[in-house]
């Protein structure tokens, strides 16, 4: 199955995201017609994009349809890579142009949520995080809800990055962003409170660590057990 790069925060269940899970099941049998089956796909997506920038008479159409054809190029570049249908050049290229398509997009709708929407998600598929944190602060603005919780998820991926990497200070507060942000129970892929929990242990500072396990409890929020164990027994205490 794809790696980090494919977990997906646009859950509006569009076509794209159709096209990318029964794609890659069918990959997974050993089809080549399904993959190039949903490439023809993505490519009608661009092709179609492409003309409804030729017809657009006004910038709000214009950006909406750059931002299409962007998210086009996109998912056709991290599709083509994940099964190795494509070499790095032609990844990067398919990529540059989703880019630059979205940069038109914003700068023909600076007041459409849809494009920083767009240009987040293809800045948080290639692991820009930074572009896509700062384009779903953007959404955040013009739609809270929808911004909201695509921006924690991104800061909790951050932060996941940063833990492995044992930056642990930035970790947290990359954790902490995501949990100020105020996430329901189900609406994030990543749990930041097991995560925070975990960065606190890891750097010895129990006390906090416990009182994150005493907040997710109160919220509801999952913490894994082994983690608590560890806890327990790292701190010398039950809570």
């Amino acid at each position: 199955m794809p790696g980090e790069e494919w977990l997906l925060i646009d859950r509006t269940h569009s076509p794209a995201r159709t096209a990318l899970v029964f794609g890659a099941l069918v990959a997974s049998l050993g089809c080549p017609l399904g993959q190039s089956g949903w490439l023809a796909r993505y490519q009608r997506d661009i092709d179609a994009a492409s003309k409804a920038i030729a017809r657009a008479s006004t910038d709000d159409e214009r950006a909406r349809a750059d931002n299409d054809r962007g998210r086009g190029y996109s998912e056709k570049a991290r599709y083509s890579r994940s099964f190795k249908l494509i070499q790095d050049a032609e990844y990067t290229r398919l990529f540059d142009l989703a880019i630059k398509d979205h940069d038109q997009a914003v700068a023909l709708g600076p007041g459409i949520a849809q494009v920083y929407l767009g240009r987040g998600l293809t800045s948080y598929g290639r692991a820009a995080l930074d572009q896509a944190i700062a384009d779903f602060t953007q959404e955040m603005a013009l739609d809270p809800h929808a911004g909201r919780l695509r921006l924690a998820e991104t800061y909790c991926r951050r932060a996941s990055v940063r833990q492995l990497a044992k930056q642990y200070e930035l970790a947290i507060a990359d954790y902490e962003k995501a949990i100020a942000l105020q996430l329901q129970a189900d609406s994030c892929d990543c749990q930041p409170e097991a995560a925070l929990a975990s960065c606190y242990l890891e750097t010895k500072q129990f006390d906090k660590s416990w009182e994150v396990v005493r907040k997710a409890r109160q919220s509801k929020r999952w913490i894994a057990p082994e983690t608590i164990e560890q806890l327990r027994q790292a701190s010398g205490r039950q809570q």
